[in-house]
């Protein structure tokens, strides 16, 4: 039986942000640069005051849900309808990374059930059977992404990929600017993270076959 790989779906194989940045450019004239959101709470990134400030008027901190600004300007986004199939793309080399890594290995998304915003789900769930039709889906609280088992798992949050690690699974911690990963945290793209998966599968073989002490 093959290893498991458990990989997120949001600013991993799926380019939420740009996608957002496409929808407020194209409805309400606001631009954002996905590079400036640093937090996974877009309402405290200090590059983006100006814009959470126009974004105020249009989605008022009274909007159903409590959140106003630039936050509920992301929530009215994840409600679009058909969110992913218009405004969402590919990250980069994330489709053709999964495809070498089915080579090697099971993989499964773990992803966020996003109980705030339900009707991006539908939306989401046929971008990933569109893209990736023979790679099972599970939803979970971010909080619990953990409880799901395997020998590896990317995510772009730093806590979750902690807490992955502390149950045993080898984590990636996915490169994007809102990880808010400590200075100095191993950061991954899909190249790495291929490379990495398959050099750790050759020392576990090795180990195996009692020809690899842990020692070069």
């Amino acid at each position: 039986m093959k290893p498991t790989l458990l990989s997120d779906v949001d600013g991993v194989v799926a380019d939420l942000m740009r996608g957002f940045a496409i929808w407020l450019d194209e409805d309400y004239n606001v631009q954002i640069d996905p590079a400036d959101i640093t937090k996974s709470h877009v309402a405290e990134c200090e590059l983006l005051c100006e814009q959470n400030e126009q974004l105020l008027r249009i989605f008022p901190e009274t909007c159903e849900g409590g959140d106003g600004g630039i936050q509920g300007a992301l929530s009215h986004f994840l409600e679009t309808d058909d969110v992913y199939r218009r405004y969402v793309g590919l990250v980069p080399e994330a489709k053709e990374a999964l495809a070498v890594l089915q080579g090697y290995v099971d993989i499964i998304f773990v992803t966020a059930n996003m109980t705030r915003v339900p009707k991006s789900y539908v939306s989401k769930y046929w971008w990933l059977k569109k893209h990736f039709p023979n790679i099972p889906i599970i939803t979970s609280p971010s909080g619990l992404k953990h409880m799901v088992r395997g020998e590896f798992a990317v995510d772009d949050r730093y806590d979750i990929c902690q807490r992955w690690q502390t149950a045993g699974v080898r984590s990636f911690l996915f490169s994007q600017p809102w990880s808010e990963a400590p200075d100095g945290s191993m950061k991954y793209d899909w190249s790495r993270i291929v490379a990495d998966v398959i050099l750790s599968l050759e020392l576990m073989d090795l180990r195996e076959k009692g020809s690899f002490n842990g020692e070069f």
